[in-house]
């Protein structure tokens, strides 16, 4: 919609309580993720909680043209961004405890807690600072707010994408990362696949030579083979 100046009116702001209904289901957002995150690995739940934020974000707030679908963008976001805001440091921890997995090397992943949580937030602090004021010129520039839509769902899309790939190279508390754990499933499959017969990959030549040999014949033929043919002619008195 294009930004228009409303007319001042005694109806309380709706922006202000659209924002507090936020920040509350943030608040249960935050408490509730943190304790799946505790079950599912806090790295894990921090990816979901990004995609199905910046899903929100494009579709739902893309789409929202009343008061009452206003407020279930804002319900749910609330719930689903609080967890993106509230989850860094605890995934920063898990990386660390994946990474120093071993009774000799945990100690190292406490001591560089704080260190790596402070470079995050640092690194952090440059987007943070930079984002409201590309989101204020988008809607200066256009006059449409679908401009600041597509730019948040799209930073909450490739944030996602890089946890993605930090997920994928990270290995699990017992030292197995998932890219490995994947392949090693695959070549498990695969000879199971063999050993049971039940492989349709490519076939080699001897096993095409061997099904055509035993494929039956649908016709019956009445002539000699040519072995046979052979053996009489030699046997014939010259």
């Amino acid at each position: 919609m294009p930004v228009e100046n409303e007319v001042p009116t005694n109806q309380p702001l709706q922006t202000f309580w659209l924002l507090t209904i936020m920040n509350g289901a943030s608040t249960i957002g935050r408490l509730t993720m943190s304790a799946f995150g505790d079950k599912t690995g806090a790295l894990n739940m921090h990816i979901v909680s990004q995609i199905v934020s910046a899903f929100l974000i494009l579709l739902l707030w893309v789409f929202t043209n009343s008061t009452t679908s206003a407020i279930a963008f804002c319900v749910f976001f609330g719930i689903f961004s609080g967890a993106v805001i509230g989850l860094p440091p605890a995934s920063v921890g898990n990386i660390l405890n994946c990474t120093y997995n071993t009774p000799e090397t945990k100690h190292v992943g406490h001591s560089k807690l704080g260190q790596w949580t402070g470079m995050m937030y640092s690194v952090a602090a440059i987007p943070s600072l930079v984002g409201p004021v590309v989101a204020g010129h988008l809607v200066t520039e256009y006059e449409r707010y679908i401009t600041v839509q597509m730019w948040s769902g799209i930073s909450l899309l490739l944030s996602a994408m890089c946890m993605i790939v930090a997920r994928w190279y990270l290995p699990f508390y017992n030292g197995e990362s998932v890219k490995t754990k994947y392949t090693s499933a695959r070549a498990e499959k695969r000879s199971r696949q063999k050993s049971t017969g039940t492989d349709v990959g490519i076939l080699s030549d001897t096993d095409v030579e061997t099904s055509m040999s035993q494929a039956p014949t649908r016709v019956p033929s009445h002539t000699a083979s040519r072995t046979v043919s052979d053996e009489k002619v030699n046997t014939l008195p010259r």
